[in-house]
């Protein structure tokens, strides 16, 4: 398990305009090199609402 990196206060506006932006929580982890998990964790903290895939059953 990788250590947590402190969220600077640049990485929070990022993830707001990001999930403003209806952008998926996939792609705001790759640009913020983030876990999934560590978004929603965030997110839930600060009240930002992040839009999450969905992968159809078969």
């Amino acid at each position: 398990m990788r250590p947590c990196r402190p969220w600077s206060p640049q990485d929070l506006e990022h993830l707001k305009m990001l999930a403003d932006s209806n952008v998926r929580v996939n792609a705001i982890a790759r640009r913020l090199n983030r876990t999934i998990s560590a978004l929603r964790t965030k997110a839930s903290k600060e009240g930002i609402s992040l839009i999450e895939i969905s992968i159809p059953l078969l």
